[in-house]
């Protein structure tokens, strides 16, 4: 959760911590877990990227974190601190999902579209929709283009005092590889990352 969300903190930090037994690849474990950090959602990655030193400017620079049911877009100090005011909720692969659903192909189904299949299609890359495989890929850069859209005006409105000194946003997160043309728009502005999924754990370890 947001870290200042103290009563959604306490309960996770009360949940994880002590005894445990999990299986973990069919093996039995005994995970004993004695203290909890909490950190902003998007830290992990920024710290995560400072080590590999992708940021080409010492400037205030961001994380853009992609996630199915939202993303969180974040501002960072040149010195690292976290520019608190600039946390914006934008729209995960759940937002794209529901424009996937007016595809003329769907729109004609007896039933209302079922988002989480379409969110399946997406991730597994066959864009196409259940059992049926109704294909929604004709249109589906249109529906990833109005998505990135969305999102791109959102970050332009709620980091406007910013703009004029920020470095570079590197694009996080389990739906990152959908912004690839974001990338392209920005010339580089926006960057992708290796692994953009584990960077935010790995990052934690820093």
């Amino acid at each position: 959760p947001n870290e200042l969300q103290t009563e959604k903190v306490e309960a996770i930090v009360k949940g994880l911590q002590g005894n445990h037994k999990i299986k973990r690849n069919g093996e039995a474990m005994v995970v004993d877990i004695q203290s909890v950090e909490v950190q902003p959602e998007t830290m992990g990655a920024f710290k995560w990227v400072l080590s590999q030193k992708l940021f080409q400017y010492a400037r205030v620079n961001g994380v853009l974190d992609l996630g199915g049911k939202t993303g969180i877009g974040q501002l960072y100090a040149k010195n690292g601190t976290l520019i608190r005011e600039s946390r914006i909720i934008v729209g995960g692969t759940y937002q794209l999902a529901q424009l996937v659903a007016q595809h003329p192909k769907l729109i004609r189904l007896d039933t209302t579209p079922n988002l989480s299949l379409i969110m399946d299609a997406i991730a597994d890359e066959s864009l196409k929709y259940g059992t049926m495989g109704i294909s929604f890929g004709d249109k589906f850069p249109q529906f990833v283009s109005q998505w990135l859209e969305d999102i791109r005006n959102k970050l332009k409105i709620s980091w406007a005092k910013w703009l004029p000194e920020l470095g570079e946003v590197v694009v996080v997160g389990g739906s990152a590889a959908l912004a690839k043309p974001i990338v392209e728009q920005t010339a580089g502005r926006f960057k992708m990352v290796t692994q953009p999924q584990f960077c935010g754990v790995m990052g934690m370890l820093k």
